[in-house]
């Protein structure tokens, strides 16, 4: 038998504790150094092998600063203890006429997600009605239970229907704001309306195949494994909702995704065609989290540059 003492046990603690800090401080300086880049366009971007590995570790380190990050926020969604972001779960319009941002996260996600855009938003001195709205069973519902009480807290508001209106959504929350837009234009909204999607699961995933036929720890409801299964039904009838109807009422739209995407796999499954000129950004070196968080100022930027036009 092997015994270790305690100067041993505390060394070894130590030395732990100390690699941890550095990859810690690594991961960061990382994050400054390598700013997104953007692809624009359908085009699939090819890697070598040595490439794709070393955009996987540096995207796997992303993923997990995103995590340490968000986890304080996290765990007071969960435990209902006010935070600076709680206000903005529910629409509270302090200007009626001024534009609407609505940001709807994905499945089993926090509103948290969309911090830096909100602080980026907040450092612009606009007036903005910002609503960062907790889904139903954090999206582990139907498509109806998720986007339905969202419409109708802004259908139910004092917000001016006149009023530009900002969706954006990452992963499930991507198919939740297009059916958000179809139900204001449906009600005679008449503002104009621009949809951003990060990392959007339009087409599903393949992994949500291994979940159905393998192991659901996670326990995702009967509806949400057949909407998000790769190339599915349900998923071919949104694509092709937002493009004979709903697309039409939508003034710009924009299309993220990392290739290092570890959840939504093949990562052109978020980037569909849908023939409504939509703006599509590529990116890599970034986790289907994190490329929410670090390519917010690229949102945020294009967002100013659309509400200008629009005499904002």
């Amino acid at each position: 038998n092997v015994h270790f003492s305690a100067d041993e046990f505390v060394f070894v603690f130590a030395l732990m504790w100390y690699v941890a800090g550095a990859v810690v401080v690594t991961a960061m300086i990382l994050r400054k150094i390598l700013r997104p880049t953007f692809r624009e366009g359908h085009k699939k971007v090819g890697r070598s092998l040595i490439r794709t590995v070393l955009c996987k570790v540096v995207a796997t380190t992303e993923e997990l600063t995103f995590l340490l990050i968000s986890m304080p926020a996290r765990v007071m969604n969960i435990c209902n203890i006010p935070h600076s972001g709680t206000k903005l779960q529910t629409l509270q319009p302090t200007d009626p006429t001024a534009p609407l941002v609505v940001m709807v996260h994905g499945l089993h996600g926090d509103p948290s997600i969309w911090d830096n855009h909100i602080k980026k938003l907040r450092n612009e001195n606009l007036k903005v009605n910002i609503y960062a709205p907790k889904i139903t069973n954090l999206g582990n519902c139907s498509l109806d239970a998720a986007y339905q009480p969202v419409l109708s807290n802004i259908l139910n508001s004092t917000l001016s229907m006149r009023s530009p209106v900002w969706l954006v959504g990452t992963s499930n929350g991507a198919r939740i704001v297009w059916k958000i837009a179809k139900g204001m234009r449906e009600a005679g909204w008449e503002g104009p309306v621009k949809i951003t999607t990060v990392a959007g699961a339009y087409n599903g995933s393949k992994i949500v195949y291994l979940v159905k036929k393998l192991w659901n720890p996670v326990r995702l409801c009967p509806q949400i494994l057949e909407d998000l299964a790769y190339d599915s039904k349900p998923a071919q009838q949104l694509v092709d909702e937002i493009k004979t109807s709903t697309g039409n009422h939508v003034d710009q739209v924009d299309l993220y995704a990392t290739v290092d995407d570890d959840r939504i796999f093949p990562y052109d499954s978020c980037l569909p065609q849908l023939g409504l000129k939509e703006n599509v950004f590529v990116t890599e070196r970034l986790g289907h989290s994190s490329v929410v968080t670090r390519t917010a100022d690229h949102q945020v930027s294009r967002f100013l540059t659309w509400l200008s036009s629009h005499g904002f």
